[in-house]
């Protein structure tokens, strides 16, 4: 299924957000309750070396090694086998918590203007605005220099100073 899509820009990514929360014709059954997978979650529970020895191991080893898996498993089910291998390797520490996201966007006043980003065609922006009149970016020899109206500083790149013109 192909569906014809607007140019770059937000009603592209409208169009694309619709598409991809849309019901596919594949949609994936809920998986069942087997008893291997009723002992997965029991050896989950257990926090111990035989529980790390009796199953949990292989089926981190092939989840990290990029195996398939032979059954399907909920995606909560592996994360918890993906911890419990972070927390045995010592990527994630034992009772530790994910920190909260720090890359939640703040809402815009409806007439801001905005740069889009498109990740799908080399034409990445969509509408940008100028900066504000008087900020000028240039770079000469060793020295960067930002001109902000009518204050100008210097960094000597080589040593870090700050100096005054």
């Amino acid at each position: 299924m192909t569906a014809e899509l607007p140019p770059p820009g937000p009603d592209h990514f409208a169009a694309r957000r619709t598409l991809w929360w849309a019901r596919g014709p594949n949609e994936p059954t809920p998986t069942e309750s087997t008893p291997s997978r009723q002992r997965l979650e029991i050896l989950l529970q257990r926090d111990t070396d035989e529980a790390w020895d009796a199953g949990l191991n292989k089926v981190w080893n092939g989840l990290v090694s990029g195996a398939r898996l032979k059954k399907r498993l909920p995606l909560s089910t592996v994360i918890k086998i993906l911890q419990a291998g972070w927390i045995r390797d010592g990527t994630w520490p034992k009772g530790g918590v994910a920190p909260d996201p720090d890359d939640v966007l703040e809402e815009l006043p409806q007439d801001a203007e905005f740069a889009v980003l498109s990740t799908t065609t080399p034409d990445y922006t969509s509408r940008v605005t100028s900066p504000p009149s008087g900020i000028v970016e240039g770079a000469t020899g060793g020295n960067r220099t930002l001109q902000a109206q009518a204050n100008t500083t210097t960094l000597d790149s080589m040593d870090g100073r700050h100096r005054g013109e």
